[in-house]
């Protein structure tokens, strides 16, 4: 490497490529390390003696200057006045693009296009060191502690979506974006789009009831027997926890008892300890879970979940039901219009579009189940979770609501039900689908 002694005064900086702002701070630790050190790496330049790289060192060495001193590099101490530099085309390939990289990046001027892009040729080029270096690959943070000061929090996800865009800038509405934000919402609809076409070439013309799976079967021995990742979405409707099995037919509406389990709230907290650890298992590492639960036992539950790591929205779900006729105090009112069902994720599942967190329902024709519940609540959560193809599973499935909601949506479905006669009104209610 050639090294070039220029005046300080000599040097141009392009008014393109002024750096936003310098750290008083940190200019004052690199003008005490240069004048204990000496000047570690030269500036870089092109045409003689136009700024490539190295604005700060040469800032730096000015304020030394200012003070009657001059510098030392590579040993030797150097008279008031003068720089050490290298005309970038002398450079190998790689300390070439770091001081290109370096031009580019610290301007006033850059779009947000040239940004993107050269976060990614920074990216590109620091995994293209760490070849040749034998170190590890960069990460995000490391990227973004190089183009904001800082990692972590909002400066890694920015950075993060920066790398991702500066692939898809040939999308037409990533390339008028005015903001990073605009730009990344028209690249995930592009690649919503691009998911929904593949969906559709791949289960299109086969979808059939063979993407519906009935299992008559113990839900907690079963999911024993389970390979893990399986389901995207588990949604289900298990006991409350609130003694149910003392409740009448529903206002005369049910032929017989039908909440023939112990609902006691003992057995519950027991069945919600096993099923939510199973559910976390079984469920893919970028997961939704939706468990109607009753009011009294929300907090518990989100606690029960929390502790085998679903991370438990704060507020539920409410299902309004424009129906709803119970009055548990016959006498007194009110008239009851609402459950509750509760929202965790497992990983950073995103949603296909935001809900609001009411959902108005009427229920369906029952079929001999006190708990049934309406296939429009179950077909809204699901909108909210899933595309085409993906797979759910409910381990309540009572009489089959999760396979028409599932059916209607093209998801594969496993449903299990341990007794025999909800067992066959689900059976039915598949071999009726159309």
């Amino acid at each position: 490497m050639h090294v070039l002694k220029l005046r300080t005064s000599e040097v141009t900086i392009p008014s393109y490529r002024q750096r936003k702002e310098i750290s008083g701070e940190e200019l004052a630790k690199l003008i005490d390390s240069i004048s204990k050190n000496g000047l570690l790496q030269p500036i870089v330049v092109r045409d003689g003696n136009t700024l490539v790289a190295g604005e700060r060192r040469l800032r730096a060495i000015k304020n030394i200057e200012d003070l009657g001193e001059g510098i030392k590099f590579s040993g030797e101490r150097w008279e008031v006045g003068f720089i050490a530099a290298v005309d970038i085309g002398t450079l190998d390939q790689l300390a070439a693009e770091e001081a290109e990289y370096e031009e580019n990046v610290c301007r006033t001027d850059l779009t947000l296009q040239e940004r993107i892009a050269a976060t990614g040729r920074l990216a590109d080029l620091r995994r293209r060191q760490a070849g040749v270096l034998g170190r590890p690959l960069p990460t995000v943070g490391e990227i973004a502690r190089e183009v904001r000061g800082a990692d972590g929090g909002w400066h890694s996800e920015q950075t993060r979506r920066e790398l991702i865009l500066a692939d898809h800038l040939d999308n037409p509405e990533v390339a008028k974006a005015k903001t990073l934000d605009e730009a990344w919402k028209a690249h995930v609809r592009k690649e919503d789009s691009a998911r929904h076409i593949a969906h559709a070439a791949e289960i299109g013309a086969t979808y059939g009831r063979d993407a519906l799976k009935l299992v008559k079967a113990d839900c907690i021995e079963w999911m024993k027997s389970q390979p893990e990742g399986q389901f995207d979405v588990i949604i289900t409707d298990p006991p409350y926890g609130i003694n149910a099995q003392d409740f009448g037919d529903a206002d005369g509406r049910l032929q017989a008892q039908t909440h023939i389990y112990d609902d006691s709230p003992e057995a519950w907290r027991k069945l919600m300890g096993s099923c939510s650890d199973a559910w976390f298992r079984l469920a893919k590492l970028q997961a939704h879970l939706y468990v109607c639960c009753d009011v009294d036992r929300f907090v518990e539950l989100k606690e029960i979940l929390g502790a085998d790591g679903w991370d438990c929205h704060r507020t539920p779900i409410i299902n309004y039901k424009r129906d709803g006729a119970r009055v548990p105090w016959i006498s007194w009112g009110p008239q009851r219009k609402f459950e509750l069902v509760l929202y965790a994720m497992k990983g950073k599942k995103l949603v296909t579009r935001i809900y609001p967190d009411v959902i108005e329902t009427t229920g369906d024709d029952n079929l001999g189940h006190g708990a049934q519940k309406p296939v429009a609540l179950y077909s809204n959560l699901l909108a909210r979770s899933c595309r085409p193809g993906d797979k759910i599973l409910d381990t309540f499935a009572g009489t089959g609501t999760v396979f028409a909601a599932a059916w209607a949506g093209k998801l594969e479905a496993v449903g299990v039900e341990a007794d025999e006669k909800y067992y066959g009104i689900a059976a039915k209610r598949i071999e009726g689908l159309k």
